[in-house]
């Protein structure tokens, strides 16, 4: 062999050795500055596999399991999942699960990961989470039916996860397949944000777990700083969104209490007791102002020490509940897994032992958590509050023609819409300010500061306000109200025997008057915008509009 030959072979080898080593290497803080520069690419190159391996795996989780509404009618979704995969998927699947029985990488245990029995009991919290919301939510009317062999499904796939790791992919397959249904009829208004955060965790994990199948790593530290560039972009998102809109100079977040008020939280409180509770929050506008961009803008520097992601956890804590108490939004999800983590990293210590606050770290974690439209996509929670707010209410009609009140709980489980309010496509008249009295135009809510006459409120709506009505949009509604109803005067509940075990509320509200309790059949549904001003002293509904007038067509109810 020539010495060109040999200086090949050396050199092909080194980049073979180095290539490996970017996957398995572990820094050792001690080593030389040389050393250092090269654990850093090591860790780029790891973290990259990781994105791309939960890019790939997560796009097309939401594809294939974004069923056609059609599907949705039918007793068993997972029935539906797989016609909807195709043959050609099926076969593939088939032929990749014959093949992956027999690797043994991919059935291997728990034990198999450093820490992996802590890590166990916090992937299985975060399964309980969805599992639980998803497996206990109300009888949906309008697709009449309750899946309920679904929601044993995806409780029985509990333990096998406990079991191996490997399962946590029809979990979460099964899941999102349950989650779209609420996308139907009223595409696009799911809140997905909270579960986003909780799905995100699983399959960062699913991708964490994969590139552990492909190269034998039994360290865990890659996931866990993936986790914590996860978390903190869904803070920093929206920190960084109100500081671009100069958010602290609009010292106004008491106002928010009428926006949540209007939409029934708090309902059971008079509006003078709600104008006395703002009045005290005004004293401590800036210095809650001032926490919230605190937190969520701090979060971009997470894996700084380990001190500040300790403290960072338990300020979103924190965070969520002053949110809950302003304004009923529970982020229960969020804080279970948030203390989840913080136990996770104190138990026997792992956050002194998980090498994940060296320098290479925390300047990757700038790039991940910084530039998170590319990586993790969250949505951007920032706006003014104002003093206006533009809410909807629902009243049914009797066969008796007796009118009852309906709450946003009676639309279980699509109270969540509801409670938030976001039909402004059914208002043909303009308007000024979005769901909950909030508005991303500063010049529109400081002039809303300075008005307290709801003639001067009219006169601003003729001049700054839009008109969001859609004809498609609105029948859409038409079509909920009418099926949702309309069997509901059939089985007379929308309640299932898993319902007594359902989950905590994300948005929680209070009927406001003594609700409909299928007392008759209901002939029509009444729609109202309700237009709510505080005018600095008084909290008012200073106009009560008809937006819908719905028939609903009574159905021969089934003897017995």
């Amino acid at each position: 062999m020539t010495d060109k030959c040999v200086a090949d072979a050396i050199r092909n080898n080194r980049i073979t050795i180095y290539l490996v080593g970017a996957l398995t290497h572990a820094e050792d803080e001690s080593a030389p500055a040389v050393e250092s520069v090269r654990y850093f690419f090591h860790l780029m190159i790891r973290t990259g596999i990781l994105l791309v391996l939960h890019t790939i795996f997560n796009r097309w989780l939401m594809g294939v399991s974004h069923l056609p509404q059609q599907s949705y009618q039918q007793p068993f979704i997972f029935v539906e999942l797989i016609k909807n995969l195709g043959i050609l998927q099926l076969l593939l699947l088939a032929s990749a699960g014959v093949i992956l029985t027999c690797y043994r990488p991919l059935w291997q245990s728990w034990s198999a990961f450093d820490h992996g029995n802590a890590l166990r009991w916090f992937i299985i919290l975060v399964v309980f989470i969805a599992a639980w919301t998803f497996s206990t939510y109300d009888y949906n009317l309008y697709f009449n039916q309750g899946h309920y062999i679904d929601r044993v499904l995806l409780l029985i796939l509990i333990p096998f996860i406990f079991w191996k790791p490997v399962f946590v992919f029809p979990f979460v397959l099964l899941l999102a397949s349950i989650v779209w249904q609420f996308d139907y009829p009223l595409v696009g208004q799911y809140p997905w944000t909270e579960m986003n955060y909780v799905v995100g965790v699983l399959t960062f994990f699913g991708a964490a777990f994969l590139l552990k199948v492909l190269i034998g790593n039994r360290n865990i530290s890659d996931f866990v700083f993936i986790l914590c560039c996860f978390i903190a972009s869904f803070y920093f998102c929206s920190g960084l969104g109100k500081l671009r809109i100069n958010w602290i100079t609009h010292p106004h977040l008491n106002l928010l209490i009428f926006g949540a008020y209007a939409n029934d939280w708090l309902a059971f409180l008079e509006p003078s007791t709600i104008v006395f509770i703002s009045e005290k929050l005004a004293w401590s506008n800036l210095p809650l102002m001032a926490f919230t961009l605190l937190v969520e803008v701090g979060a971009i520097f997470l894996l700084w020490r380990r001190t500040l992601l300790l403290v960072s956890l338990c300020g979103f804590i924190l965070f969520h509940s002053g949110i809950f108490a302003i304004c009923g939004m529970l982020f229960w999800k969020w804080i279970v897994v948030e203390i989840g983590l913080l136990v996770f990293l104190l138990g026997r210590k792992r956050i002194q032992s998980i090498p994940i606050f060296t320098r290479g770290h925390f300047m990757l974690s700038i790039i991940l958590i910084g530039g998170y439209n590319i990586w993790f996509n969250p949505s951007n929670l920032s706006w003014f509050d104002t003093r206006l707010t533009y809410s909807y209410r629902y009243e049914a009609v009797g066969e008796s023609n007796k009118r009852y009140p309906l709450s946003s709980r009676m639309f279980t489980p699509y109270a969540d819409m509801f409670t938030l309010g976001n039909f402004h496509y059914l208002n043909q008249h303009s308007q000024l300010t979005h769901i909950w009295g909030v508005t991303g135009n500063r010049v529109l809510a400081d002039k809303l500061l300075q008005l307290n006459l709801p003639d001067q409120i009219y006169a601003l709506e003729q001049e700054m306000g839009k008109i969001h009505f859609n004809l498609d949009k609105a029948a859409r509604f038409d079509d909920l109200i009418t099926r949702f109803i309309g069997n509901l005067n059939v089985r007379r509940s929308k309640r299932t025997w898993l319902s007594w075990l359902q989950a905590p509320a994300h948005l929680w509200s209070f009927p406001r008057d003594n609700t409909f309790k299928a007392q008759e059949q209901i002939t029509k549904v009444i729609v109202y915008q309700v237009t709510s001003l505080y005018d600095g002293k008084q909290y008012l509904d200073i106009r009560k509009r008809v937006l819908r007038e719905i028939d609903i067509p009574l159905l021969p109810i089934p003897p017995g």
